[in-house]
């Protein structure tokens, strides 16, 4: 038998409110997990495109099936950190005066 493993107790959606859009749980999600409002915005549309939400993003999660509302969270807690830091900095660069 292998090591020891990690596992759960708590399920991935978590935090997730189904009365907020999809893209509300994506923003509030991201600021806990210390996103910057810019980086938060290309988060957004990263996971809406990852998980094929397309307009229904504006929808409440509610209305989504569990083969869509999976995708987007799971994106959302896998997303990697320093690659939004990244972005904000480089729009840091090009907004700078």
């Amino acid at each position: 038998m292998g090591g020891p493993s990690v596992r759960t107790v708590a399920p991935i959606s978590l935090g997730i409110d189904p009365e907020a859009t999809g893209y509300e749980n994506i923003a509030v999600r991201a600021a806990v997990m210390g996103y910057w409002p810019r980086a938060i915005a290309s988060l957004a549309e990263e996971i809406r495109e990852f998980s094929e939400l397309g307009d229904h993003i504006h929808m409440p999660v509610r209305a989504y099936s569990s083969g869509i509302q999976e995708p987007m969270v799971v994106k959302l807690t896998h997303y990697p950190r320093s690659r939004s830091l990244a972005r904000l900095e480089r729009s840091r660069l090009v907004c700078s005066p």
